[in-house]
Formats: C-alpha cells, structure tokens, sequence
C-alpha cells in the first residue's frame, strides 16, 4: 500500500542501481554510449609576448594559494572577517577555512547509509 513506510534502504539500492547504470552507460564501448572521443591534443605553450600580457603574478598566484583553505569550507559565514593579509592567511587558525575539501562522494555516502544503525545515526 502508499502508506506504508518504505525501506530507506529500498530507496537507496534503486538509487544505487540507477547510478551504476548511468555509469556503465558512460564506459567506452558500452551500447548505447557515445563513440569514444579522442584524447585532446595539449595546448601550444604560449609564447613570450602572450606571457607578457599575464597579470598572473607571483603575488597574485601567492593569494591563490593561501586562499586555498577558504575554498576547502562549504559553510559560508558572510558576517565573517575577511579582511586577512596575506601573510595572515598563510598561517591555519580560527576563520581561515580547512585544510582539506570534503568528501563528496556520493555513491560512498549512499552505500554508508545502507549499513545498519547509519540511519539512526543520521537522525541523531
């Protein structure tokens, strides 16, 4: 009947399934998948006067990297400070991000929730 509650793990295995279909879907030589393409060819490296035009410098690309733990934090706090130096960021503490991006695996995460007791963990 509708009513009735389902398996939350019922759901996930059809999700899973569907997933994997997709995936084998995308192999090369599977049927119904597009031809395989060919690898692409690496860019020319530019020239001399082209890198003369780069405002890519070593102060800029420094910014880059120290902003890398920023951009490894999915919660964004807009009433944060911000205002770091540079110098500031490249030393980890309170407000600078983290040092690694999260997992977003999510044929992991679907195949964890189908372990017993995952969901009542979730709900915790």
């Amino acid at each position: 009947m509708a009513d009735e509650p389902k398996d939350p793990s019922d759901d996930i295995s059809g999700i899973l399934s569907d997933l994997d279909a997709i995936l084998t879907g995308l192999e090369p030589g599977a049927a119904g998948a597009p031809p395989a393409a060919e690898p692409p060819k690496p860019a020319e490296p530019p020239k001399p006067a082209e890198l003369a035009t780069c405002k890519d410098g070593p102060t800029k690309q420094s910014w880059y990297r120290a902003e890398q733990r920023l951009r490894n934090q999915i919660d964004r706090t807009y009433e944060a400070r911000m205002d770091f130096t540079l110098a500031e960021l490249r030393t980890p503490g309170p407000g600078k991000g983290v040092a690694q991006p999260p997992d977003t695996n999510v044929r992991v995460y679907l195949l964890g929730q189908m372990q017993p007791g995952a969901s009542e963990h979730a709900e915790r």
